[in-house]
Order: structure tokens, then C-alpha cells, then sequence
């Protein structure tokens, strides 16, 4: 395709010299002359006009091979990813699609430049631990407020005892209210 290019510079140089030609003095000069120049002139715009047109043609062919390169080689990438990760499900295509994005780089350009199974794995597990992060907040707000984890069995500590034997005293006291309940809660409370 270079030397058509080269080709086409040489026609259109030839061309210019024509079209610069002093077109009134020739035909004053010579008119056989200039006809004949004429005719050549014309000749050589129908060599630019086919030399442009096959250049578009060889164009055209290669970038339609590139394109279907590149869906091939996608393709490829894809099957690849997919054996090593699994199947990836639309949402995790939206999510890799956000962190490709979120990188500065498009769709096209990551399709066309990163074309490998090992990149695509790569963004999908970014992709995943980017949606970790998101919900990460939530998930330690959660376990803040959990209750804590008791193991069955397991003494709640040397004040718990003393707290329900108060509270057992001071039900009784309020069921009998009599003096003998109310001075073992007494008791109990200077306890405390």
C-alpha cells in the first residue's frame, strides 16, 4: 500500500505541473501543443481519480481484517476467561465495565488492547473487590452492632451473679413486701 501511495504523490506532481501551465500563452503558441497537454492532463486526473479509489478499496480490506481480528482475538480472550473463572454473569459484566471505566479506559479500547484471559480475570476480580469495598461500611456497622458471641455454658462474668440475685431479692420484696426482703435487698444494695 506504500508504494500505491508513492505512486499516487508522483501522479498528482505530474498533474500539478499541467494544472500550473500557462493555458492561454500555449494555446496562443501552440493549439496542437496544448491539446495534446490537455489530453494528458486528463489522462492523468482518471490516474489519480483509480490509484485514490484502489488505495480506499486496500483501505477498506484491511481495516475490516483488523476489525475481525480483533473480534477474533476478544473472543478468544473471552473463552479463556471463562474456563479460568467461570461463568461471568451480566451483573459481573456491568461491574468489570464500571472498573475498566473507572480507569479512563473504554469498552473499545480495553476489547482492542487487552485482549488477553489473564486481564479480563484480573479486572473481574478487581471488579469483585471493588464491590467488597462498597459494602464494606455496612458490613462493619452490622457486626457493631451484633450482640457479642456467648459460647454456650460460659460464665458471664463475677457481677452477673450478683445482678440477678439482686433482682431476684427485689421481685421477692415486691411480691411479699415484707421487712426480711427488704433488708436482704438493703444488704445486697450496700453490696453493689
Amino acid at each position: 500500500m506504500l508504494d500505491d501511495v508513492t505512486q499516487l504523490r508522483s501522479i498528482e506532481s505530474q498533474l500539478k505541473q499541467y494544472q500550473d501551465a500557462d493555458w492561454p500563452a500555449l494555446y496562443e503558441a501552440n493549439p496542437g501543443q496544448a491539446l495534446r497537454f490537455q489530453q494528458v492532463m486528463r489522462d492523468l486526473e482518471k490516474q489519480v481519480s483509480q490509484k485514490q479509489q484502489e488505495i480506499n478499496a486496500k483501505v477498506q480490506h484491511v481495516q475490516q481484517a483488523t476489525q475481525k481480528h480483533h473480534q477474533f482475538q476478544w473472543e478468544s480472550a473471552e473463552k479463556g476467561a471463562r474456563q479460568m473463572i467461570g461463568d461471568i454473569s451480566a451483573a459481573d459484566n456491568a461491574a468489570m465495565l464500571r472498573t475498566v471505566e473507572s480507569l479512563g479506559i473504554t469498552p473499545q479500547e480495553f476489547k482492542s488492547r487487552f485482549a488477553d484471559p489473564r486481564i479480563i480475570a484480573m479486572t473481574h476480580k478487581a471488579a469483585k473487590w471493588d464491590a467488597l469495598q462498597a459494602g464494606k461500611s455496612k458490613a462493619v456497622q452490622a457486626a457493631n452492632q451484633a450482640p457479642p458471641v456467648v459460647k454456650p455454658g460460659a460464665s458471664k462474668g463475677p457481677g452477673a451473679a450478683s445482678e440477678q440475685k439482686y433482682k431476684d431479692v427485689r421481685a421477692s420484696l415486691r411480691k411479699s413486701g415484707s421487712l426480711q426482703d427488704a433488708a436482704k435487698l438493703m444488704l445486697l444494695r450496700g453490696l453493689k
